[in-house]
């Protein structure tokens, strides 16, 4: 019983981690952002919870679009004859 607790508990600390993680690196600056993190924090599994239903997909779907774009508004680099 006691590797069952123990499991759950090293478990959701990953997801906590993962989803404090994600937050960093995804969420864009503003008041959200400080929300989101006072959010995670304090309510730990449940938080990270709350934001992966709530944001994780948002930010998946904002950072393709972003990504695409930055593709797309590339300028073909010039190719030189040499010297």
């Amino acid at each position: 019983m006691l590797e069952v607790i123990m499991a759950v508990f090293i478990g959701g600390v990953f997801f906590w981690l993962l989803m404090l993680t994600d937050w960093y690196f995804h969420e864009p600056i503003g008041t959200d952002r400080t929300i989101w993190l006072i959010l995670i924090v304090l309510l730990n599994v449940v938080g990270a919870f709350a934001y992966l239903c709530l944001r994780y997909r948002y930010n998946r779907r904002r950072g393709m679009v972003l990504s695409a774009l930055s593709i797309e508004n590339q300028q073909p680099i010039a190719k030189s004859g040499g010297i």
